[in-house]
């Protein structure tokens, strides 16, 4: 039988093969005495990737997938291929130094009750990035939509420093490390997600089990974020694909977590949210508002309720390698 390795660390890629280069570099380049095992999981990339991992990196374990089966799928995929004390979800545009991994699971041996850890991250030049959030609401998303966040004491995320408080809602995906107890009691990622809400999903579920979630001010890592890209479509198309997405992911979880009444507070004020902006705009008279894309969003949101039975299943669009639990 297999010894039980400190950390399994998990990469993701999709189209990203030079930023996958320089992540795992960086993980190669950790100074640690930790014993760790590497898997990268490909979507189908159509760059050369997976040749760059076979070449370059050949004793990490590389899953080839032959359809893009979204994030939180392609992590659940690989979550069993090692026996580990934890577990690290590292995005493929993240870029850890070289004590990261140390410190990492140090805190989480001096913290037993700390389920899942997350830290702050940064850009490239070093000025800070979101790095824990709130829980989304259907109250919250409604005055971010509307742009009435101003008139409230709102806030949506937080920019960690050194000595800031520590426990939050939900940290990002781009470096999630996961204790495997909470894994072994709660699963991974819940496979209803093509991309976007899992991690979301995952740390209420956590805390709704007493873990605590925790966004660790004194660990840094560099987040350049919307790494990957699709061949053939401009930056628009992506963007529009992406928004689609979050859409359809936001009616499952709320479907999930607050039921049916939940799942219809949130469209509705979805779009009342829209109907302010384009009153707003008419008033002012700003000619560049898409009064059209608004009234079709509107149309959208109630389309894909029933295209999603409800809020319980994944569209076709999003379906590939969905399984449910």
């Amino acid at each position: 039988m297999d010894k039980e390795k400190d950390l399994l660390i998990i990469l993701v890629s999709y189209n990203a093969a030079e930023l996958t280069r320089k992540c795992l570099s960086r993980v190669m380049s950790s100074e640690d005495n930790l014993s760790k095992e590497v898997v990268i999981v490909d979507n189908a990339s159509q760059d050369n990737v997976t040749q760059i991992i076979q070449d370059e990196f050949p004793a990490f374990q590389l899953q080839a997938n032959q359809e893009n089966i979204g994030f939180g799928r392609a992590n659940n995929q690989a979550v069993d291929a090692v026996k580990s004390r934890y577990i690290l979800l590292l995005n493929t545009d993240a870029f850890i130094a070289e004590d990261t991994l140390e410190k990492s699971i140090k805190y989480m041996d001096d913290n037993a009750d700390c389920g899942i850890m997350g830290c702050r991250t940064v850009n490239e030049d070093g000025s800070a990035r979101p790095s824990a959030r709130f829980f989304p609401t259907a109250f919250r998303l409604f005055l971010q939509r509307s742009g009435l966040k101003s008139f409230f004491s709102f806030k949506e995320d937080m920019t960690m420093e050194k000595g800031d408080t520590p426990e939050c809602d939900w940290v990002s995906g781009c470096y999630f490390l996961i204790r495997r107890e909470l894994v072994d009691a709660l699963g991974l990622f819940d496979p209803l997600y093509f991309m976007y809400y899992e991690e979301v999903d995952l740390c209420l579920a956590a805390k709704r089990a007493g873990w605590k979630v925790i966004c660790n001010p004194e660990i840094e890592v560099v987040h350049i974020g919307g790494g990957s890209a699709t061949e053939g479509e401009t930056v628009s198309d992506i963007r529009k694909e992406m928004q689609f997405c979050r859409y359809e992911s936001e009616l499952l979880y709320f479907r999930k977590n607050y039921g049916i009444i939940g799942l219809f507070l949130t469209i509705i004020l979805s779009n009342i949210a829209d109907v302010i902006i384009i009153i707003k705009n008419a008033i002012r008279l700003r000619s560049n508002t898409d009064y059209l894309g608004h009234l079709k969003h509107i149309l959208y949101v109630w389309g894909m309720l029933f295209s999603t039975k409800f809020g319980v299943r994944p569209t076709k669009k999003y379906s590939a390698g969905y399984q449910e639990k």
